[in-house]
This record gives structure tokens, C-alpha cells and sequence, in this order.
């Protein structure tokens, strides 16, 4: 099986790939908390993970597209050579906040065609043909990749 390759990092080769998460509740608390993470690394020595997920459903903002932009160009620019992934569990999946469906296909579309997440981690619990559009949209965005 050949390896999956986003950005520098080859996953399904070599050693297992670390993730990190971020999950806050401010644009300020996630870019606090970016920032440290690059701080715990050395000049000598990249970033301790190799992917970083941005828990989307802990922001506060959510809802409020504009700020999701800034926080993924602002995630983009602290960390310009990482994988990001683009997650929003809801409630009922066990995530932190509730959100209707087509809200939900809505702002990940709107994800999807910005092209600032790496990966955009879609949850089949919402279905096959509900999530239909969204996969299509990311081929056509050539997401090679996506996790449902």
C-alpha cells in the first residue's frame, strides 16, 4: 500500500504519525495554545507531532464563518508545513456542541472550497448520501483524502 503524503508528512510509512488536538472556546485560547506548542519545540528540532486537528466544535464562533477563516489562515501561518485537520463532532457524537445538519454540511463545505484545512474529518454517522456532496466537492477541490 502506498503511503498517504500531506505536506511533509507520509502517513502509512515509517513510524506512527502523531496528532495533536486543539479544542478552546476562543480564537485567543487556540492561537495561546498553537503557539505554546511551537514553543515546546527547539531550533534543532521541529514540532514534537505531526499533525495538528482543530476540535472546530469547541469554538465559540463556530457559527460565524469569518472567524473560522481566521483562526484556520492564522493556524495555516503558525504552522505553514503541518497537516491541519478540520474536525466538528457534534453532541450527539459526542463532541462539544450541537449543530443542525445542514449547518453542519454547510460549514464544512465552506472548509472544503476555502482549502485552508489539509483534512476535513467528516462523521458517517450522518450518512452516506447526506455526505455525498460534501466528498464530491472535496475531490473536486482535489482533497485526495478525507476520514469519514
Amino acid at each position: 500500500m502506498n503511503p498517504l503524503i500531506i505536506k511533509n508528512v507520509a502517513i502509512g510509512k515509517g513510524i506512527p504519525k502523531i496528532c495533536v488536538s486543539i479544542a478552546a472556546s476562543s480564537k485567543f485560547e487556540i492561537l495561546e495554545t498553537a503557539k505554546n506548542m511551537l514553543a515546546t519545540s527547539s531550533e534543532s528540532q521541529e514540532t514534537p507531532f505531526d499533525i495538528l486537528e482543530w476540535r472546530v466544535d469547541w469554538f465559540g464562533d463556530f457559527a460565524n464563518i469569518d472567524k473560522v477563516y481566521e483562526v484556520l489562515k492564522a493556524l495555516r501561518d503558525i504552522f505553514p508545513s503541518k497537516p491541519i485537520i478540520f474536525t466538528f463532532r457534534t453532541s450527539v457524537e459526542g463532541g462539544e456542541a450541537f449543530i443542525e445538519t445542514e449547518d453542519y454540511i454547510n460549514l464544512n463545505r465552506q472548509v472544503i472550497e476555502c482549502e485552508l484545512a489539509d483534512i476535513v474529518d467528516l462523521e458517517f454517522l450522518k450518512g452516506k448520501e447526506t455526505l455525498r456532496p460534501l466528498i464530491q466537492l472535496a475531490h473536486e477541490k482535489k482533497y485526495l483524502y478525507y476520514f469519514v
